[in-house]
């Protein structure tokens, strides 16, 4: 063999190399990057009961017989739920997403104001059990809204703050004044 056939031999094998190497390390870390937690995957009949808080107000919502009730509270009686909007709060959850984390540091809720002023807490139906951190409850720690359509949010026990595109504070509406 002569000289250039060695030599391009040997670039082409330091190509092959370094295209392996390069491309290792542009895929290996998106093969061991966890999805941050969030709320867990759910179909609407899953749900038993919601609860809102919003500051000193809390009403709780319950499907009782099929029907979506809401609780008295005050020695008020039950009554039944507005079906449109437990539908469009439902579906306001089952599309949360996670758009990207904005803080790793409990210090900071109350900037973000996902200290607990506004709560939502699902209850998923007897048998149903997500996982070990979720059990069948998610509570999730809506924020305040920020930029167009956005709002920073928390789920319990995740201590991450993150944004999400939708606005989240459509959920208290008309439950809690």
């Amino acid at each position: 063999m002569n000289k250039n056939t060695i030599r391009l031999k040997k670039l082409t094998t330091i190509f092959i190399i370094a295209f392996f190497i390069l491309a290792t390390i542009q895929i290996l870390p998106s093969l061991f990057k966890r999805e941050p937690k969030g709320i867990p995957s759910f179909k609407k009949n899953q749900i038993h009961m919601i609860t809102l808080i919003y500051g000193n107000n809390e009403a709780e919502i319950q499907q009782i017989n099929n029907q979506w009730v809401v609780k008295g509270t005050n020695g008020r009686s039950d009554y039944p739920a507005d079906l449109k909007h437990i539908e469009e709060l439902l579906q306001i959850l089952l599309n949360l997403k996670k758009t990207e984390v904005v803080s790793t540091n409990p210090d900071k809720y109350a900037l973000f104001e996902v200290d607990g002023r506004r709560v939502v807490t699902l209850e998923f139906n007897k048998g149903m059990s997500f996982t070990k951190a979720f059990g069948r409850k998610t509570t999730i720690y809506i924020g305040k809204p920020h930029a167009f359509n956005s709002t920073y949010f928390r789920v319990l026990p995740d201590k991450k703050v993150y944004s999400t595109n939708s606005d989240l504070t459509l959920l208290f509406y008309p439950f809690v004044n």
